[in-house]
């Protein structure tokens, strides 16, 4: 059934253009209504995400399971090392990016903004200071390690040498970490990788 417009009287063709956009009109209301609660349930589900995560906990998680141990034992010097160093840089990329999503939520308080911003702040700091121990280590004479600072201190795995680890090793290595984070000797945890 095909409606002609032309063929209604003047006041029935009026009613049937406001109907249909009336129609029209709820049609875009509908779908931007619809638009909107889906961005809400997106973002608080970030929001409540963020406040469920303690990014320390993300961050630290993995490399605390890889190094709980005084040494660690590893097939592949090489590997391990970069291994590691890909996976601490996994786990802060994930975390970075639901602190990023917390921090642009427009459903996220302002408290959690804050201190969203405040640990992305805290990660860019601690990536800069990991490397610099990592450098100066190399410097001192040993062959590869990796370094990662947490909530809890700093571990530092050092790749294996001729021989273990000695007392005075481990002390240039504290006094490294010491010197570059400012962290007590006993919040520090050195590790020897051996193959």
């Amino acid at each position: 059934m095909k409606l002609d417009l032309k063929k209604l009287k003047p006041g029935k063709r009026s009613l049937v253009v406001t109907i249909v956009a009336l129609l029209a009109c709820a049609a875009v209301y509908l779908n931007w209504s619809y638009q909107q609660t889906e961005e809400a349930a997106n973002e608080k589900s970030l929001s409540s995400e963020y406040e469920a995560v303690d990014s320390r906990r993300i961050l630290g998680q993995n490399y605390e399971e890889i190094t709980s141990e005084a040494s660690v034992e590893v097939p592949d010097m090489t590997g391990y090392f970069d291994a590691t160093r890909l996976s601490r840089k996994q786990a802060r990329d994930e975390a970075v990016s639901i602190l990023v999503s917390t921090e642009a939520s427009t459903t996220a308080s302002s408290e959690a903004k804050a201190n969203a911003s405040e640990e992305i702040a805290k990660i860019a700091e601690n990536t800069v200071v990991e490397a610099r121990i990592e450098g100066l280590v190399i410097a001192k004479g040993y062959e590869d390690c990796v370094a990662y600072i947490n909530a809890n201190g700093c571990n530092v795995v050092v790749a294996a040498t001729d021989s273990e680890l000695s007392e005075s090793d481990v002390a240039k290595i504290k006094d490294i970490v010491v010197s570059e984070t400012g962290l007590t000797s006993s919040m520090i945890k050195i590790i020897e990788a051996v193959s």
